[in-house]
């Protein structure tokens, strides 16, 4: 039981909105709350705890650093002016007094603003080193702010809440860093002029962070839908044997038993008899609100042993661990809405591949990369350095977008028309 409460006392919680910036208007909304019957005994982070008891002109002192920071002088000196510590929170004390005759722990007005101006500063270069990394760290997301459409169309191929989760945050980061911009300003200020808070003031302070918590918790619930909303709406097949995925055909792209028929006879046999654990086989047909189909076809053939790979059958297939000496054969075929969607979303796509195997794709390599093939749109061909000399093969036509992902003895470009014929 806390200082404060009795056995029968009726206890009350209530969302406390303010921010360590604000507590000047939170010393007011508590005195403010006493003068109701509400007694504050427990202050943790968002939430605080009261009994209600008669009204009162309970006074309250708050410093922004928790109990285990602040000296055994500090505490010693508030007791001694008539100041009782409450329990609480990680990241501020509270005290109070009942006493309306109590002298203020500070000497003086000099030795005050000084405990809060280094207080101030400690948090400011904090808060701006975290803000830099953040920036630097999320700079394509930022960028993907000035160009909204963009960012729609780099997510094409993902579940439509996941787009509207994408173009929410950093409009609400860029508001939330000049919300707290502005609550340093107005503390350094109220620092200066020593001007009071007003019941009418903490009321405004008050109700605009009620809204700023509010946009915080419906961003963190799309967020959490994005977790358990799947990405995409269907899935040909879930499971992991290599033979299920034998079945499904499709026509409208290169699969493997096209792209290296002799090959592909004796993998196939090697699957049905289960000769190869190596063998990582699968096709998979998902869509999006933007692109209503998106197939997948995967090969992968490693000298890996089996419990040191990983689960490769994912839409997006990293086998940029494998060894120089395996094959890997991945390709998606995007049925877009539009040409337009589809010429976007190839943009954004070619990159997110390319890099997704160590490789940067500069814009010089942008440009080179590009072959012109009679009837399609767009073609390119990327062939990585290093090891696994991965080669990448990008196709256009009015709205399909084909790319090819391969690691092998074939040369992609000697494949060309195959792919082609497909997509004309």
């Amino acid at each position: 039981m806390r200082r404060g409460e009795t056995m029968d006392a009726k206890k009350k919680y209530k969302f406390n909105p303010f921010m360590l910036q604000d507590l000047f208007y939170e010393q007011i909304w508590l005195e403010d709350l006493a003068k109701k019957g509400l007694l504050l005994t427990e202050n943790g982070s968002l939430l605080f705890k009261f009994v209600v008891n008669e009204p009162t002109n309970r006074r309250y002192r708050i410093l922004p650093y928790r109990q285990g920071k602040i000296s055994d002088e500090e505490k010693l000196l508030y007791e001694s002016c008539g100041w009782k510590i409450i329990y609480g929170s990680l990241y501020s004390t509270i005290f109070y007094s009942d006493d309306s005759d109590a002298p203020e722990p500070f000497s003086d007005i000099l030795s005050k603003k000084q405990y809060y101006m280094n207080w101030l500063i400690h948090t400011l270069i904090q808060f701006i080193v975290a803000i830099c990394l953040i920036a630097y760290i999320n700079r394509r997301l930022f960028l993907g702010f000035l160009t909204p459409s963009e960012t729609v169309y780099s997510l094409a191929d993902q579940n439509m809440i996941i787009i509207v989760l994408n173009l929410l945050v950093i409009p609400f980061v860029i508001f939330a860093l000049a919300t707290t911009i502005a609550k340093y300003l107005n503390f350094f200020c109220r620092l200066r002029s020593e001007k009071a808070v007003t019941i009418k003031g903490y009321k405004g302070v008050y109700r605009f962070n009620i809204f700023y918590y509010t946009l915080v918790f419906a961003i963190f619930a799309i967020a959490v839908a994005c977790i358990i909303v799947p990405p995409a709406s269907f899935e040909s097949d879930s499971s992991s044997d290599n033979i299920k995925y034998l079945k499904y055909r499709n026509k409208e792209m290169v699969r493997y038993s096209e792209f290296a028929p002799t090959e592909w006879q004796v993998i196939r046999d090697a699957i049905l008899k289960h000769e190869d654990t190596n063998i990582i086989y699968s096709f998979k047909e998902t869509h999006s609100a933007l692109i209503p189909r998106i197939s997948h076809e995967s090969l992968s053939i490693s000298d890996e042993p089996e419990d040191e790979r990983a689960d490769k059958t994912d839409d997006k297939i990293d086998t940029k661990t494998a060894s120089p000496d395996s094959i890997s054969y991945d390709i998606y075929l995007y049925k877009a809405r539009n040409a337009n969607v589809a010429k976007h979303f190839m943009a954004h796509d070619m990159v997110n591949q390319v890099e997704g195997f160590g490789t940067t794709l500069s814009k010089r390599d942008k440009r080179t990369m590009q072959f012109n093939y009679k009837g399609l749109d767009y073609a390119a061909y990327f062939k990585s350095s290093g090891e696994l000399q991965m080669q990448f093969l990008f196709l256009r036509k009015d709205n399909k977008y084909e790319a090819i992902i391969y690691s092998g003895p074939v040369d992609l470009r000697a494949k060309v028309d195959l792919f082609a014929s497909k997509l004309l």
